[in-house]
């Protein structure tokens, strides 16, 4: 996972040096284009389901969409002062715990 990570701040360094846009806006932008990755992945979600959903020529990887939705999700993480992996582990726990798994 620290792969990743390392990756995703070559990125996010990429979009704060190469454009003068304010942490907010950068922040809700991503929002935004996570929202739009999240209809892609329902849109490839229908086409695991039924085939006749897309009639584009394009053919729709459910994989690569949900990549695309982790990728984004994380790219909000990048620059805050919460350590994400923390947090995720103890929403795991958290979760873990409500359905009596150990």
């Amino acid at each position: 996972m620290e792969a990743i990570f390392e990756k995703l701040e070559k990125l996010n360094q990429h979009f704060r040096t190469s454009s003068s846009q304010p942490e907010n806006e950068r922040f809700l932008q991503r929002i935004v284009k996570l929202n739009e990755e999240v209809g892609e992945l329902c849109e490839a979600a229908l086409c695991e389901v039924d085939k006749d959903q897309r009639k584009k020529d394009k053919l729709i990887d459910f994989d690569a969409e949900l990549a695309d939705v982790i990728i984004c999700a994380l790219m909000l993480s990048t620059g805050r002062e919460v350590d994400i992996n923390l947090e995720i582990h103890k929403k795991l726990d958290k979760v873990l715990n409500r359905f009596n798994i150990e």
